[in-house]
């Protein structure tokens, strides 16, 4: 899906809740968005979720949805599960 057309029509509720509700911290999810693991999606988390929303705050991943190991750190999530931190 093109990116424009998913920020709008599934992005859209994402964005709502951030700028109203101001978190702290996402969680990514065991699904894939557009082919890749939400959790290892660059465009996703770092693009669309960061960058083109604004979010400030830090993204883990759901217990064990991380797929691809400590490369998905550069993709934009910080921590795995709920124990771990980013170094």
């Amino acid at each position: 899906m093109d990116p424009a057309a998913h920020r709008e029509a599934e992005l859209l509720g994402f964005q709502i809740g951030i700028e109203r509700g101001n978190p702290g911290s996402l969680m990514c999810a065991y699904n894939k968005v557009n082919g890749e693991y939400a959790c290892g999606n660059d465009t996703l988390l770092n693009k669309q979720i960061k960058g083109a929303i604004g979010f400030k705050g830090f993204i883990m991943s759901d217990w064990k949805a991380v797929v691809g190991g400590p490369c998905c750190w550069r993709h934009g999530r910080n921590a795995y599960g709920c124990a771990a931190r980013r170094p």
